[in-house]
């Protein structure tokens, strides 16, 4: 995520000035310097993935659903905003990391399009660099951005968290790919999923990295000399859990306070906001699962202001709940950006004849149900790679004789259950070949007990057979007839039609399986 700060354009730092952020931490809710502004009023937000604050009060907003960057006043007033849907210059998909720089310069990943893209501070296109791939410089759907800058020619580059490579590279400003950020003693750069990165010099020069799919952040030291880059892993801190200093798919890491001296991380799967010291040792939380102010649902960036003497104010965005939460330093809220989405519209009165819900395209379903409420019936699993056990499972679906079906998202794997809830068996395991899964994200049971699994990481949808074997997989990355891009939703219809929701393009895609 970001910071930026006279000299040192690490990304996280928002601050208000001086006075302001000293007496905030005692000030109560309201809006920014104690003058009552909302956030704006009718704006919508779509699954916002970074935030960003600077010393001067402007928040910076990656509206990743939308494809959009949004700039707000400190009072959380629409400034301005760029960008919009499409693949060419200045144009955005799924814009999920941002760095701004102490000139103002804006560092965009643009995840949906591999690549990074450079904004003059006004938000006009300046240059990009980047393509789909494996190499050197290439990307796979690039989750976070980061510009060294401490003045000294060997202390400016740009670091890319390259998500789907599983990878951090590292360019010159001119976006040159110059390095591999891997230990240089060992050769290893052993990450899962990075998605942001951060760094400061308050301890010598170092590089934190939110190694997201394993639960920790990484700690390197890093010098260059004759026209070498040097990384040496210095430290791990966290681990998989919900347990202080431990974390469940951490999105964005970021630095702040006075110097420069706390982490701040946004533990996405356990829905809170943690601090740390430099040295990983834990300060303190805020933030629980919900849509209250203060709560939170997969928050997948977090901003912490630094500079001065006062301890930093707070920006979240709160990702599942398509909004910006603003802080004071004591934690109590300032404002949010972001409205409700409206209300959805009625149903349609309900008509036609018994087994028919609301008549014509429902008929079949069963005679129309009176609905009186609900009441909890049961549950199972805990958080684990066991069988049994899930890490984020992101979708469930009931098949064929009241069997449940789970995409098991963090251990890439499916499981399936008896109606009881108890165990049944599991496919599956991570990779890219035929019924291997990346990140798997959905599912849906077809004719005759075929199980349809969305496999997002690998932008695809697998069948597979009733007892779990690989039958076929449909589509592959890219824009085009046929192919995927972030899929995120499946329905099995009439006549082995199977609906896709191609999130990534935009659209629904039906598809005939023979």
């Amino acid at each position: 995520m970001l910071h930026s700060r006279p000299g040192l354009p690490l990304p996280a730092g928002v601050a208000a000035v001086l006075a302001a952020l000293a007496l905030a931490a005692s000030a109560p809710v309201g809006g920014a310097y104690g003058q009552s502004a909302p956030a704006a009023a009718d704006l919508q937000l779509s699954a916002p993935a970074s935030v960003v604050m600077l010393e001067n009060g402007d928040i910076y907003v990656a509206d990743t659903g939308n494809d959009r960057i949004l700039v707000f006043h400190p009072n959380g007033t629409l400034r301005f905003q760029f960008g919009g849907s499409g693949t060419g210059d200045g144009q955005f998909s799924a814009p999920a990391g941002m760095h701004v720089g102490s000139d103002g310069v804006i560092y965009v990943a643009d995840t949906g399009n591999d690549r990074i893209q450079v904004f003059h501070p006004n938000g006009t296109f300046d240059f990009e660099f980047g393509e789909s791939g494996t190499g050197d410089g290439q990307f796979s759907a690039p989750a976070g951005v980061y510009r060294v800058t401490y003045g000294l020619p060997y202390d400016d580059a740009i670091l890319v968290a390259d998500t789907g490579n599983d990878r951090v590279q590292v360019f010159w400003p001119n976006g040159t790919f110059t390095a591999n950020l891997v230990d240089s003693d060992t050769g290893v750069g052993n990450f899962s999923g990075p998605k942001s990165i951060t760094a400061t010099r308050h301890l010598g020069s170092r590089i934190y990295v939110a190694d997201t799919g394993n639960d920790r952040i990484q700690v390197f030291q890093y010098y260059y000399h004759r026209g070498v880059w040097y990384f040496y892993h210095i430290k791990t801190y966290g681990s998989s859990g919900t347990g202080d200093g431990q974390f469940d798919g951490p999105g964005s890491i970021d630095v702040g306070y006075f110097n420069d001296n706390r982490l701040i991380v946004a533990d996405t799967g356990n829905d809170r906001v943690q601090v740390l010291s430099l040295t990983g040792r834990f300060d303190f939380k805020f933030g629980s699962s919900g849509t209250g102010d203060g709560q939170f649902s997969a928050p997948a960036g977090a901003s912490m202001s630094g500079p001065y003497r006062a301890y930093g104010a707070f920006a979240v965005a709160d990702t599942g709940n398509d909004r910006v939460q603003v802080f004071w330093p004591n934690r109590t809220l300032r404002f949010e950006i972001g409205s409700p989405p409206p209300p959805p519209p009625p149903p349609p009165p309900m008509g036609g004849g018994a087994g028919v819900w609301g008549g014509g395209p429902a008929a079949g379903w069963g005679a129309i149900p009176t609905l009186a409420g609900s009441e909890f019936a049961y549950g199972f699993g805990s958080y684990g790679p066991d069988r049994g056990e899930f890490m984020w499972p992101g979708g469930v679906a009931f098949g064929p004789g009241g069997i449940i079906g789970v995409p098991d998202w963090g251990n890439n794997r499916v499981q399936v259950f008896h109606p009881n809830g108890t165990f049944a068996f599991e496919f599956g395991s991570r990779g890219h070949g035929p019924g291997q899964l990346f990140y798997p994200n959905g599912l849906a049971f077809g004719p005759g007990g075929i199980i349809g699994v969305l496999d997002l990481g690998n932008h695809r949808v697998q069948v597979f057979h009733p007892n779990g074997t690989f039958a076929l997989e449909i589509g592959s990355r890219g824009h085009g007839p046929g192919q995927l891009f972030y899929p995120n939703g499946l329905a099995f219809g009439p006549n082995g039609l199977l609906a896709v929701a191609d999130a990534g393009n935009h659209r629904i895609q039906v598809f005939r399986i023979r």
